[in-house]
């Protein structure tokens, strides 16, 4: 237990360290409630959401200022103590401020009450939290790009090693095109048939829409699909053969054609409960994956940097993910 503690620590910048462990635990309870309270159908609900999330981002980015005071870190961030009565009262003591000034800005600062309307709350947060969150969706490709590279790295070794012969690799490996070029265009086929019925009976563009949208995805299928073979028979060729090609292939299209899931779902329009809890799951599970792929990519850069240090840059990543379930709860609700 005492490496995995270790390794943890060492890559995810003491977020679920005894120092922080606290803050890490009103992260995760204040993005369940937000996103719970998000399935309520009342016409205010979502002012309060987009109110709790923007105090709750604030307070962290406040933190993470106040965290670069030496005198403070003591207290914050003490180990001794995983629930110590400093960082409790810090953390809503801080609350308590955000709470204020975010208030003020929701009383005064409506878009109806200001000259550039788009300084107004109800215009230029929902902007801002749709802009992280798409931005975010574009950064999380490429964060978790790397992770699957390591991953099918590592599954190729196991599955690989030295001693196998020629013969054994080139079966293993074809083997694993056939999986690799038969899940993408049977996952997308589930998904048409799955979601045909409800589209068909909306009729009109956004029928029209789902078909474009599927010819695309099948055509993108069959060009990736025959890059792969290309691939194969070319690593047959030099004697070189291999599953990583195939793995990340696979690991790639899953998150591809989930995606589309999760578009279709929204696309149109208010989704059953059990997919939108689904969906909400699945992506709780890659923001907590890429979140620390991110902290391990993104950390070591900027880690040296003077706003940043051991101890605030877990504020800096719960900020921003809370900015982004906000922004998803934007998409979905409106």
């Amino acid at each position: 237990m005492g490496k995995i503690k270790d390794f943890i620590n060492k890559n995810f910048y003491e977020i679920f360290n005894d120092s922080h462990l606290v803050y890490t635990l009103i992260f995760f309870i204040s993005a369940f409630l937000i996103a719970l309270l998000s399935l309520f159908p009342y016409s205010n609900v979502g002012n309060v959401v987009l109110f709790l999330s923007t105090s709750t981002s604030f307070t962290y980015i406040l933190l993470m200022l106040i965290s670069l005071i030496p005198t403070l870190e003591k207290y914050l961030f003490s180990k001794e103590k995983k629930f110590d009565k400093y960082k409790i009262i810090g953390f809503f003591g801080v609350y308590s401020i955000s709470f204020i000034i975010v208030l003020i800005y929701f009383i005064f600062g409506p878009s109806a009450n200001l000259t550039i309307e788009f300084m107004g709350w109800d215009i230029l947060l929902p902007s801002l939290f749709i802009v992280v969150f798409f931005g975010w969706n574009l950064l999380q490709i490429l964060f978790l790009r790397s992770g699957m590279e390591i991953l099918s790295e590592n599954i190729e070794n196991k599955i690989f090693p030295r001693s196998k012969s020629i013969e054994t690799k080139e079966t293993f490996s074809l083997i694993f095109l056939i999986l690799a070029t038969l899940i993408a265009p049977l996952l997308q086929l589930f998904l048409i048939l799955f979601y045909i019925p409800s589209y068909s009976s909306l009729g009109g563009d956004l029928f029209i829409w789902f078909i474009i949208v599927n010819v695309l995805i099948f055509l993108i299928i069959s060009i990736t699909s025959w890059r792969l073979i290309s691939l194969f028979l070319k690593s047959k060729k030099n004697n070189t053969p291999n599953i990583f090609s195939s793995l990340f292939y696979i690991f790639i299209w899953l998150y591809i054609i989930y995606r589309i899931f999760s578009f279709f779902n929204s696309l149109r329009g208010e989704g059953k409960v059990g997919t939108n809890i689904f969906t909400s799951l699945i992506d709780i599970l890659l923001m907590v994956i890429t979140a620390g792929l991110v902290l391990r990519s993104l950390g070591g850069k900027v880690i040296g940097a003077v706003i940043f240090n051991k101890n605030n840059m877990p504020f800096f990543l719960y900020a921003f993910t809370m900015l982004y379930i906000q922004g998803q709860i934007i998409m979905i609700t409106g």
